[in-house]
């Protein structure tokens, strides 16, 4: 056979547009001995592939193949997944509660314990709270009268602003 007829036909070929016929016609022609010898690396290439037609199968090859598809393991791969959901939901609630826990111990430090009553007696626990009643009552006194001082502040205001109306 020509070999630019082989070679447009491997062109062909390399491009998958070749018809059975076509692709029967290069086979015949790489596995006989009269090659051309710029074209032996793809000699070797059709031979593999004769050689591999040949090779028969196991006959129970076809049979483990589709035994290991159908049973696949899942038992085992879904332990295993199953356990790792566990432990993150585990990790999860154990960061949960320590995080509570530490949160709760700073709280307690910052606020003080709890009132604890000083006075035994409840006459003198009276005596007490007008004492500071009195004090409070005393220093409203007091606020009260600097109240009013600003009020005679603010009148003496509005009297000179009234006067630097009426002189302009």
């Amino acid at each position: 056979m020509d070999s630019e007829i082989i070679k447009q036909l491997l062109e062909k070929y390399w491009n998958c547009q070749t018809t059975v016929d076509e692709e029967r016609q290069l086979c015949q022609y790489f596995t006989s001995d009269n090659v051309a010898p710029e074209l032996s690396h793809v000699a070797e290439l059709f031979r593999y592939f004769n050689e591999e037609k040949s090779k028969k199968s196991d006959v129970n090859f076809a049979m483990k193949v589709t035994k290991r598809f159908q049973k696949p393991e899942v038992a085992r791969t879904t332990s295993l997944t199953t356990i790792k959901s566990v432990f993150r939901i585990a990790a999860g609630i154990f960061v949960l509660v320590v995080a509570t826990i530490l949160i709760r111990n700073e709280i307690q430090k910052t606020y003080p314990k709890e009132i604890i009553d000083t006075y035994v007696d409840p006459k003198l626990a009276f005596e007490e709270t007008k004492k500071a009643l009195f004090l409070i009552a005393e220093s409203f006194g007091k606020a009260k009268n600097e109240a009013s001082k600003i009020i005679m502040f603010e009148k003496a205001e509005e009297t000179v602003k009234d006067n630097i109306v009426k002189k302009n």
